[in-house]
C-alpha cells in the first residue's frame, strides 16, 4: 500500500516537473522566455503571449498557386493573412511573396521607407519585381459593389471625425470633395482645379471650326447678326445666359464655337479692310482728278 502511494508521489511530481519545464518556462531575468501567468519572449510580458522583440513568422511562401492561400490565420473578426506574415523591426508588418511584399509601416525617421514619409507617418508600401518589362502593380480592390473611399481628418487625434475626400464607384467614377458624381461623367470636383496645362479631345471628327474658311460656308451678314442679337440676346449658335446657368458649359464645345465666331469674325475684318482699301484707292483718285481739273481751270482762266 504505502509503495503505492509512493509511486503516485512520484508520478505527480514528475508529470509537474515534465510539464512546468514544456510550458511554464524559467522565472529569472537572463532567460529569454518569463512567465508571470502570461508568456513573455524577450521581455516581460503584458499580454498573454508577448513578443518584445525580434521577428514572429508563421507559415511559408505559396506551394500552389492554383490555391487561393497557403495557410491562414483567422479569428472571429474574420483576419486572414496570407502566405506569409512577419513582424519586422521599425514597427512594420510585411505580406511576403516569393519577390514581392506588401509592407505596412510607421515612419521612425523623415525618409524612412519613402523620401516622401516625415518621422510619423503612416505607410503603406508595395514592393514587386520580376520578369515582366512593364512592372507589377500594387491593387487596391473592393470585391464589392461598393466603392473605395479615402477620408481625411482636420483633427489631429484617432477620435477625430473624418471626411470622405475622395471615392471611387463600382462603375470607375471618380469624386473629389464629393461622392455623387453625375451620370455620362467620369469625374467630379466639388472645388476648384488648377493644373499646368489640360487638353480636351474632341470625339467628333471635322468639327473644328475650319469649315469657316471653306467657300460654301455660309458667313451671315452683319445685318443678320444684328438681327440675331436684338431678337435672342445672344449670337447664333451660342447658349445663353440661363442655359449656361442651368446646364453649365463644356469646355471643348466652348472653345469650338468661341473660335467659329473668332473665324467669323476674322473674316468679317477681312472684308471690311478690302472695302477700305478700295475706299482709300477711290479717295486717291478722286483727289488726283481734283487736282486736274484744278489745273485746268487755271488754265482756262489765264487763257482767257
Amino acid at each position: 500500500m504505502k509503495t503505492k502511494k509512493l509511486l503516485l508521489i512520484v508520478t505527480a511530481l514528475f508529470t509537474s516537473f515534465f510539464y512546468a519545464q514544456q510550458f511554464t518556462g524559467p522565472s529569472d531575468t537572463t532567460s529569454s522566455i518569463y512567465r508571470t501567468g502570461n508568456i513573455g519572449i524577450g521581455g516581460s510580458p503584458q499580454e498573454k503571449l508577448h513578443i518584445k522583440s525580434g521577428k514572429l513568422m508563421i507559415g511559408d511562401y505559396f506551394t500552389n498557386d492554383d490555391a487561393n492561400m497557403n495557410w491562414g490565420i483567422k479569428s472571429e473578426g474574420g483576419i486572414t493573412v496570407q502566405p506569409k506574415l512577419s513582424w519586422a523591426a521599425g514597427a512594420t508588418i510585411q505580406i511576403v511573396r516569393g519577390k514581392a511584399f506588401v509592407q505596412m509601416a510607421v515612419a521612425s525617421c523623415a525618409g524612412c521607407y519613402s523620401n516622401n514619409a516625415n518621422e510619423g507617418d503612416a505607410i503603406i508600401r508595395g514592393y514587386s519585381y520580376g520578369t515582366s518589362t512593364n512592372g507589377k502593380s500594387l491593387l487596391i480592390v473592393n470585391q464589392g459593389t461598393g466603392s473605395i473611399k479615402f477620408s481625411t481628418t482636420e483633427l489631429e487625434q484617432p477620435s477625430g471625425v473624418s471626411q470622405v475626400r475622395m471615392a471611387i464607384d463600382k462603375f470607375g467614377k471618380v469624386g473629389i470633395g464629393t461622392e455623387n458624381v453625375p451620370t455620362d461623367f467620369k469625374l467630379g470636383v466639388a472645388g476648384k482645379i488648377i493644373a499646368e496645362e489640360l487638353k480636351v479631345q474632341l470625339q467628333v471628327q471635322g468639327s473644328w471650326p475650319d469649315y469657316v474658311f471653306k467657300n460654301e460656308y455660309q458667313l451671315p451678314s452683319l445685318q443678320e447678326v444684328e438681327q440675331q442679337i436684338q431678337e435672342k440676346g445672344h449670337l447664333a449658335n451660342m447658349p445663353s445666359a440661363c442655359e449656361v446657368e442651368e446646364n453649365g458649359i463644356e469646355v471643348g464645345e466652348m472653345n469650338r464655337l468661341l473660335l467659329e465666331k473668332i473665324e467669323e469674325l476674322t473674316l468679317y475684318t477681312i472684308d471690311q479692310q478690302k472695302q477700305l482699301d478700295q475706299q482709300i484707292e477711290n479717295s486717291k483718285k478722286q483727289a488726283q482728278e481734283i487736282e486736274e481739273l484744278k489745273a485746268l481751270v487755271k488754265e482756262l482762266v489765264q487763257n482767257k
